[in-house]
């Protein structure tokens, strides 16, 4: 009896201590932070000038089949980087941790990854052929940093 209370409280102790319960490894999508950006971020030659500061914040995050410019309507009172609406196919959503951290099991394909901000879409990225543009191919867990900057001066 005495060594079955010792198990029990020995597991109660490592459960309390833990973050949660754990994850498993994401086999196939996308997975990474949401961070935002404010401040000066432009080159100083003084170290101790005041700069821009980096925060994991909590959105979320809609995954688009991949969009180019062409498939989105840009709000024209709030500029680059913000959309009206998006017009390829809404293929899933998930909310940011706390830390930032997300991640969303994805088929293999082209995709767009976008937050609101001011009940818009917001993506600051393009890999050259779709806005937060990212590629998942077949067994890969593909990271994808989402900035948003519309706060921060480069």
């Amino acid at each position: 009896m005495k060594r079955l209370l010792s198990v029990f409280l020995g597991a109660t102790i490592l459960l309390a201590c833990s973050d949660g319960p754990v994850e498993p490894p994401l086999e196939q999508g996308v997975f990474g932070t949401v961070e935002f950006w404010s401040g000066d971020f432009m080159p100083v030659t003084d170290p101790d000038a005041p700069s821009g500061s980096v925060e994991p914040v909590e959105r979320t995050l809609y995954v688009f089949a991949g969009a180019a410019f062409d498939d989105v309507v840009v709000d024209p009172q709030r500029g680059s980087g913000f959309y009206l609406d998006v017009h390829t196919r809404l293929i899933d959503s998930a909310r940011s941790h706390a830390d930032g951290s997300y991640r969303i099991a994805l088929p293999a394909g082209a995709y767009s990854v976008f937050v609101r901000e001011f009940d818009r879409y917001y993506a600051s990225t393009s890999n050259g052929t779709h806005i937060g543009g990212v590629r998942v191919d077949s067994g890969e867990a593909v990271e994808h940093v989402v900035k948003i900057t519309y706060k921060a001066t480069f």
